[in-house]
């Protein structure tokens, strides 16, 4: 008789932009995730759903009913339950990833309540000889992003010329980089604390988002959405200063796929090749865009879909941006964030999206 094993994966962000694209690969397309369960089993996969309110609770069970797939050579049950609370319930979070054998932490990257709790509950959560995972530890994987990359002593609209490796070799690793920086300061409490208290901790930093989510409810859009409704309501596209910076980006499915990944990985158990803590920092990015040419396909977009009178790509200084759409459009349209992924690609990660107009044109196509 075949063995059945059992996951139990915590998610958090289930309704969110990635959180919600990666609950739906799951749920349609698994052997993203578990391409090494032995082939004698079959594998039961719980995931918990961390959700705020129980109408958000029915409407997630309704969109995700348990479901089976026959992933040649085992057998796939997953299903979906609840729990209600916010990443202010500490508690809870604590509770709930102690009970974990897999955390994905997708919600608000830059919340410290609930990123320490759910850190310190998987920190708790008992040794299982039963896991998969490295040692029989649970594992924790929490989107940040590669906003600490941002250096605002660049120009707007300046081309920063430095790139940014989580190599462990670089010579500036994610993790030194200056607290005062978007994410860092968290990012390095929680690789610290992790490698201080051998918790198996992963933290996944992408840049820039393109594409519709894919999630069944809740959010499928980011801010490149943002520019757009500037540059719709302006009549016409635009650039901070010169429009040379430059950012590295990927799709949302190709997040999910990495996330997926990367826990496919953390099954693999003695093989795993994921670092931890202080070495679990990676950037994740599919290939590198400019401003100035997003700029000009959004401008004839506008064109196209007559929002604009012309395709012309207008020059706005800083001040012009901060006064008409707040200091935040400046950091979208006008700073660098030039990441390589080249610890997660040398392990074998391969994006699948690399053609960003495509991305972007998915669904309405408003986003740019």
């Amino acid at each position: 008789m075949a063995q059945t094993a059992a996951l139990n994966i915590l998610l958090t962000g289930a309704t969110g932009y990635v959180g919600g694209t990666f609950l739906t690969q799951l749920h349609t397309q698994p052997s993203l995730l578990f391409p090494s369960v032995p082939p004698s089993s079959s594998l039961s996969v719980k995931v918990t759903c961390l959700v705020r309110t129980q109408e958000t609770a029915d409407a997630l069970a309704e969109a995700y009913p348990p479901t089976a797939h026959s992933l040649d050579p085992y057998n796939l049950r997953i299903s979906l339950s609840t729990a209600i609370g916010t990443l202010e319930s500490a508690d809870l979070l604590t509770q709930l990833a102690s009970a974990s054998d897999i955390v994905i932490h997708t919600a608000d990257a830059d919340h410290a309540i609930g990123a320490r709790a759910l850190l310190a509950g998987v920190r708790a959560a008992p040794i299982s000889k039963s896991r998969s995972t490295p040692n029989g530890k649970a594992v924790m994987i929490h989107i940040s992003g590669a906003g600490n990359i941002l250096d605002c002593s660049i120009p707007f609209g300046a081309l920063d010329p430095r790139t940014v490796s989580d190599s462990l070799a670089g010579a500036s690793p994610p993790l030194k980089l200056p607290k005062e920086r978007m994410h860092a300061a968290l990012e390095q409490e929680l690789a610290g604390y992790a490698e201080n208290e051998g918790v198996q901790l992963v933290e996944l930093a992408p840049a820039h988002i393109y594409g519709l989510g894919q999630g069944r409810v809740g959010k499928t859009e980011t801010f490149p959405k943002e520019w757009w409704k500037a540059a719709v309501g302006r009549g016409g596209a635009f650039v901070v200063g010169e429009g040379k910076n430059r950012y590295s980006w990927s799709s949302v499915r190709d997040i999910a796929r990495a996330l997926g990944w990367v826990a496919g990985e953390a099954l693999r158990g003695v093989d795993c090749r994921i670092g931890w803590g202080e070495r679990g920092y990676y950037y994740v990015e599919s290939a590198e865009t400019g401003t100035k040419e997003r700029a000009e396909v959004l401008g004839r977009k506008l064109l196209q879909m007559g929002k604009a009178k012309s395709a012309e790509v207008e020059v706005l200084g800083k001040e012009e941006v901060e006064e008409k759409f707040g200091e935040f459009m400046n950091l979208i349209v006008g700073s660098n964030m030039r990441s390589r992924a080249d610890r997660l690609k040398g392990l074998g990660w391969k994006p699948l999206d690399l053609d960003w107009v495509a991305v972007n044109a998915e669904g309405t196509g408003e986003r740019c």
